[in-house]
C-alpha cells in the first residue's frame, strides 16, 4: 500500500500551496495590493484546489477499489496476505479487520464441519439402531390393522390404529433427517442436468394429489410451453413436493392452489400461490429452521422439516426460495430454479 502513502503525501504540497493563496489573499486585503494581484492568486487557488479535488477523487476511487477487491477475497475463501497489515494507514487497519474476519469465519466454518460430523454420526447410529424396531412393529401393526373386527373390539381398534400412525411418523421422521444430515455432510452429492420444469411439476404434483382430493383442494396449473433448467431431477421433485404439500396442509377445504412458472435472464421461478392461513412478517424467516411450527399450526399434521429441506436442496442447485405472504389471505413461496446454459 505504498502508493496509496505516497498519493497522500503528495495532497500535502497542493495544500500548502493553497494555503499560501490564502494567506497571500489576506495578506494583500490588509495591504490594499492591486487588484492584478488578487486575481492571479485567486485563480491560482481555484486551480490548485480542482487538482486537490481530481486527485483526491482518484485517491478514494482506488482506495474503495483495493477494499473491495479484498473483500472479494475474503467471500471466495482467498487467503489475505498478512504483511499488508503491519503498514500504518487507514487502508492497513481496515485490511486487518478483514484478515480477522477471514480467519473467524475459517474457524467457525471447521466448527461448524467437525459439529455436523458428529450430528450425521449420530443420526447413522441411532438409525442403524431403531430401523429394525420400527419395520417390526409396522409389520405387526398391519397385522393387527387387518385383523376381523370381531376379534378386536372398537376401542382396541382405535388404539391400534393411533400406534401405526406413530410408527408411520417416527419413521417419516428417521428418513428425512438422515436426508438433511446426508446433504448437508456432502454425503449425498447432487447431479444436475437439464430437465424439462413441466415433468418435475407433474411428479410433484402426483405426490399431493390424494391429500388436495381429500380436502377437495384445486390445483391450477398455469404455464404453458417448455422451460429447461439444470438442476438434480430427483431432489428438486422433492424440494417443489415439499413446498406444494406445506400449501395443501396450510389451505382450508375448497381452497385453490396455483402453480406458475415465469421466465426471468438466469431462472427460472416456480410461484406455488395459495388462499391459506398466510404467516406473519415477522415470522416468515423462521419457517425454513428445522422443527420450526407455529402455535396455531400445532394440530395440522407435520415434523416441521419439509420446507428446512426444500431451502438446502434449492441452495445447493445455486437457487434460491422468496415467501411472500399475508395473514389470513395467503402466501406465495417463489422457488428460483437456475435455467439450462447458466452457470453450471
Amino acid at each position: 500500500m505504498k502508493k496509496n502513502r505516497n498519493k497522500a503525501f503528495l495532497f500535502n504540497i497542493p495544500i500548502l500551496i493553497n494555503l499560501m493563496c490564502i494567506l497571500i489573499l489576506i495578506y494583500g486585503l490588509t495591504r490594499k495590493y492591486d487588484k492584478e494581484v488578487f486575481i492571479l492568486v485567486g485563480i491560482g487557488s481555484v486551480l490548485v484546489n480542482i487538482y486537490i479535488i481530481v486527485k483526491f477523487h482518484g485517491f478514494i476511487k482506488d482506495f474503495v477499489n483495493a477494499i473491495e477487491q479484498d473483500m472479494g477475497k475474503v467471500i471466495k475463501d482467498v487467503k489475505l496476505d498478512y504483511k499488508n497489515c503491519f503498514q500504518d494507514s487507514t487502508y492497513s487497519r481496515l485490511y486487518e479487520k478483514l484478515f480477522r474476519i477471514q480467519e473467524n469465519k475459517k474457524v467457525y466454518i471447521e466448527k461448524q464441519e467437525q459439529e455436523m460430523g458428529v450430528i450425521h454420526q449420530l443420526i447413522s447410529d441411532i438409525s442403524h439402531q431403531v430401523k429394525t424396531p420400527i419395520a417390526t412393529a409396522k409389520t405387526y401393526s398391519q397385522i393387527l390393522v387387518r385383523t376381523p373386527k370381531a376379534a378386536i373390539n372398537e376401542k382396541q381398534n382405535e388404539y391400534i390404529k393411533i400406534i401405526y400412525s406413530q410408527i408411520n411418523k417416527l419413521d417419516f421422521l428417521m428418513q428425512e433427517l438422515i436426508k438433511m444430515s446426508r446433504l448437508e455432510t456432502n454425503i449425498i452429492i447432487l447431479k444436475p442436468d437439464e430437465y424439462c420444469l413441466e415433468n418435475i411439476l407433474a411428479e410433484a404434483y402426483a405426490g399431493v394429489l390424494l391429500s388436495a382430493e381429500k380436502k377437495n383442494i384445486e390445483i391450477q396449473a398455469n404455464y404453458k410451453g417448455k422451460h429447461i433448467v439444470y438442476i438434480d431431477y430427483k431432489w428438486t421433485i422433492e424440494a417443489v413436493g415439499n413446498i406444494l404439500d406445506n400449501a395443501v396442509k396450510y389451505t382450508d377445504s375448497e381452497g385453490i392452489i396455483k402453480v406458475e412458472i415465469v421466465d426471468s435472464e438466469n431462472y427460472q421461478i416456480v410461484k406455488i400461490i395459495d388462499n391459506g392461513c398466510g404467516i406473519e412478517e415477522t415470522k416468515i424467516p423462521l419457517i425454513f429452521q428445522r422443527f420450526y411450527r407455529e402455535e396455531k399450526a400445532r394440530e395440522i399434521e407435520g415434523l416441521g422439516l419439509g420446507l428446512s429441506l426444500s431451502r438446502r436442496i434449492i441452495e445447493k442447485e445455486q437457487g434460491y426460495i422468496r415467501v411472500e405472504s399475508i395473514l389470513n389471505k395467503g402466501s406465495t413461496f417463489l422457488i428460483y430454479l437456475p435455467k439450462a446454459g447458466g452457470t453450471k
